[in-house]
């Protein structure tokens, strides 16, 4: 499911120019849900509004470095290198748009998921024995055992 999840950001992100999609600030420093239709749970399954815009944030092509870390490092040196003012000496703006338009926030949240998903066996390491602390591990389980997708998209759309 999660190749599956990537791989429609990869081609929406192709198509558009832009790093991968998330709920994020814009380029003119609002905040929107930007998503994809075809694959956004609270669009399809609760009928909720989410902005269709050529949007993307870097954070979020950093976090699929735990699916394909090779592919993720080659799509971010290819937006700092079209766009070299996505990376600033605080980090990388949050937002950044197919023309290369950039938010001024650079927001802390979103510069832990960068650094994080480069360091994701840590801190996976770290995060379980966080749950097991606490035993946990039977309700994290029940999270991700009892979902059941309501549509399955045809292959043209994936």
């Amino acid at each position: 499911m999660i190749k599956d999840f990537s791989e429609v950001h990869k081609r929406y992100a192709d198509q558009y120019g832009i790093p991968f999609l998330t709920a994020s600030a814009t380029v003119d420093n609002g905040y929107l849900a930007f998503g994809v239709e075809a694959v956004s749970e609270s669009y399809r399954r609760y009928g909720h509004a989410i902005a269709q815009a050529p949007t993307g944030s870097p954070h979020a092509l950093a976090l699929y470095a735990l699916v394909d870390e090779q592919d993720a490092i080659d799509r971010l040196l290819a937006l700092k290198a079209a766009h070299p003012a996505v990376e600033t000496t605080a980090g990388w703006v949050d937002a950044i748009d197919n023309h290369g338009n950039v938010s001024e926030k650079i927001i802390g949240i979103d510069q832990g998921m960068f650094v994080g998903a480069f360091i994701a066996d840590e801190v996976r390491a770290n995060v379980a024995r966080y749950v097991a602390r606490h035993g946990w591990e039977a309700d994290l389980a029940l999270l991700y055992t009892d979902f059941v997708a309501d549509k399955t998209l045809p292959a043209e759309n994936r």
